[in-house]
């Protein structure tokens, strides 16, 4: 995985390094723009799912064209058998109402490729997954692999990795669906009556969490004693994980801060659009849907732009989901995200007037980012990521939030996004 990360990372750097060497004019962007919106994975999305269900089913797949044959979508005749499979899977997990038909038979066919974080674990559950097919099936849509400092993440690679040992073993897990959400919800409110922590001076490794909790899932005890072991080495660690901990607050509160006082310098400057009306607006763009054209609205992966531009707020908390989550956030009633701390990061970013673009920019700000992300606990800038390469992709233009809010009322079509590019860089020349 950390090679994977690192090629396409090279190969993201190369892009920006070519376009760049012509006068900044982005006149050969076409790779780099195909790449920010579909990186292309190696592996397919129905290549996984194909993959995971010919392991488990061997007999009863055994006609069907072979994983490795297919070409990014399960032949048509052949999706009857995966589905009835995938909802013998969804009934005996107790998770029937999670995915419709029309939603497996999607992701099977290729036509959707883009599946949330959330919903990439649900399947993974709901399909029994082990940790290596939940990597690949995080891979495959562009994802970032486990982040061992969040709890949540922590519990559900308890039970992909109690999945493979299950199936060694011919037994059924029993640490399922029901057990991580339920655990979920009792570590979190936990987590946020200890909150805030001490941070002590152990910044707690991934690797090292990794193999620990290995280690506890190999020790020969119960599976009650170990569900025991495991929510009392969360509460142990918590000061590392990340969302609760005070670093990750202190970092949440110093950058909101740091943009409030700026915004409200340029706000009593009389400007024609208050900065902090678009921001509100644009805050509720990223948080509902991060790229519009993956969603079809029903899936629960991303939901699709609507054509009709809402009423923009008056001030920078008016945005209601925005400002829900904002009053969450300094309430901590709910954890600080790395879509939060990027999101905030990205504004102060371009409230700092940087004459950076293109490649020099994009470096200069994940090498910021990444201090902060790692300050907070939590995993540095992930290119394959979709949230991630947006953020990136508008730090490149020159201009992050005019580019963006351009891009939530244009689409997210290629063409649109490269003249956007181009826009940015005329208005940055003049």
């Amino acid at each position: 995985m950390q090679e994977y990360t690192r090629l396409v990372s090279h190969r993201f750097f190369k892009m920006l390094e070519e376009s760049s060497a012509h006068n900044k004019s982005w006149e050969n962007t076409d790779e780099m723009i195909r790449y920010l919106t579909d990186p292309g994975q190696d592996n397919s999305l129905a290549f996984v799912l194909a993959r995971s269900l010919q392991r488990r089913f061997p007999k009863e797949l055994s006609g069907m064209t072979p994983a490795g044959n297919l070409a990014g979508s399960v032949p048509e005749q052949e999706i009857p058998s995966y589905l009835r499979l995938m909802r013998h899977l969804l009934s005996e997990n107790r998770m029937e109402g999670t995915f419709r038909n029309s939603q497996l038979e999607k992701y099977l066919k290729g036509e959707s490729q883009h599946l949330s974080r959330d919903n990439c674990f649900k399947l993974a559950f709901a399909l029994s997954m082990d940790e290596d097919d939940v990597l690949e099936l995080l891979r495959s849509c562009s994802l970032p692999p486990f982040n061992f400092r969040s709890s949540e993440e922590l519990i559900f690679f308890f039970c992909f990795c109690s999945q493979r040992l299950a199936d060694g073993n011919k037994e059924k897990n029993p640490y399922g669906w029901a057990f991580a959400n339920e655990l979920c919800r009792e570590t979190a409110q936990n987590l946020k009556e200890a909150a805030p922590f001490e941070d002590p001076a152990y910044s707690g490794q991934s690797e090292l969490i990794e193999d620990e909790i290995l280690a506890l899932l190999d020790a020969p005890s119960s599976p009650e004693k170990k569900a025991s072991q495991l929510r009392e080495y969360i509460l142990s660690h918590a000061s590392v994980l990340g969302g609760y901990s005070r670093r990750a607050y202190q970092c949440f509160d110093e950058l909101l801060e740091e943009i409030t006082e700026i915004l409200a310098g340029r706000e009593a400057d009389g400007l024609p659009e208050k900065p902090s009306v678009r921001l509100s607006w644009l805050a509720g763009k990223m948080y509902r849907n991060i790229w519009p054209q993956y969603g079809d609205g029903t899936t629960g992966d991303f939901v699709p732009l609507k054509k009709s531009t809402p009423a923009l707020p008056s001030k920078l908390t008016d945005e209601p989901l925005w400002r829900a989550r904002l009053g969450k956030l300094k309430k901590r009633e709910i954890p600080v995200s790395r879509h939060d701390l990027l999101f905030l990061y990205m504004i102060f970013w371009d409230l700092q007037d940087t004459e950076l673009t293109g490649k020099d920019a994009v470096e200069s700000f994940i090498l910021e980012a990444d201090d902060l992300l790692y300050k907070a606990g939590m995993s540095g800038i992930y290119i394959p990521d979709s949230y991630d390469r947006l953020i990136l992709l508008a730090i490149a233009s020159g201009y992050p939030t005019a580019f963006l809010g351009d891009f939530y009322e244009a689409g997210a079509d290629e063409s649109i996004i490269r003249d956007l590019i181009e826009k940015n860089h005329m208005r940055q020349s003049r």
